[in-house]
């Protein structure tokens, strides 16, 4: 942080959070959900290849790095909208908002065990079976705040919203927490309600079961630049990679759709 007479400032003025001024040849640091983080860093990787920039992404649950974007971040990434809108808010003195950008889409899913063992066929099949054979782990943060009720909810059938609500075992605080339980108690749960990539990031830990449309649900990963971000040329240059060819093939192998 660059203070000029600090001690005047101090005296004269309210305690304002200024942004670093980035050194040539600083990296680019990114900061965001852990959803599209695994595609996000292949994109900074395959930047720093062509271009020479070193580009760092921090990702987890806000609260772990939100303290430092004003003094660090060049760009901050969502997994959803709503969650976008919600860092703009939060961020509202850091980032601008003319800068957000709408990036990929993935869809929801069902992850099981490993073949499947109870040859689950899809959200109807699921809600159809016994509940001792149905456990389902969800999440209610992380860019899935009320995801499970938007699924089963979807047709307007109130029989399967109140099949899908008896079959939860776990609503898990961010998808981080549910990955935990999903691994760490293989006998508690039989499927994890969740986006896809996190099934294609982590083939061993898990089967992909699609969810049958009209049940299926999309949501987006955006990006938004910080004041500072949007002054250096390099940032810039970054956002408008993740759109090129090679950025949105990285992304498509994650299972997400521009």
């Amino acid at each position: 942080m660059l203070l000029a007479s600090a001690g005047w400032v101090a005296a004269t003025a309210p305690a304002t959070v200024t942004p670093a001024l980035a050194q040539p040849g600083a990296p680019i640091r990114l900061f965001g959900p852990s959803g599209p983080a695994p595609a996000m860093r292949e994109v900074a990787a395959a930047f720093q290849a062509a271009h020479g920039i070193p580009v760092e992404v921090v990702a987890g649950p806000t609260p772990i790095w939100a303290g430092r974007v004003a003094a660090e971040a060049d760009l901050v990434f969502s997994g959803a909208e709503y969650m976008m809108d919600d860092f703009v808010a939060q961020f509202r003195d850091v980032v601008d908002p003319a800068t957000r950008t709408t990036l990929f889409l993935r869809p929801s899913a069902l992850l099981v065990r490993r073949g499947n063992p109870r040859r689950i066929m899809g959200l109807r099949d699921l809600l159809a079976r016994p509940v001792a054979e149905a456990r389902i782990l969800a999440t209610g943060g992380a860019g899935q705040v009320a995801l499970w009720e938007d699924i089963a909810g979807r047709t307007g059938d109130i029989a399967l919203l109140r099949a899908m609500r008896k079959r939860i075992v776990l609503v898990a605080p961010n998808t981080g927490a549910a990955q935990q339980e999903w691994r760490g108690k293989p006998d508690a749960y039989d499927v994890w309600l969740v986006w896809n990539h996190w099934q294609i990031a982590a083939p061993e830990h898990a089967d992909l079961v699609e969810i049958e449309e009209p049940f299926r649900i999309w949501r987006s990963s955006g990006t938004v630049l910080t004041k500072t971000g949007a002054a250096r040329e390099d940032v810039r240059r970054f956002v408008a990679f993740l759109s090129e060819p090679a950025g949105r093939a990285t992304f498509a192998r994650f299972g997400w759709r521009a």
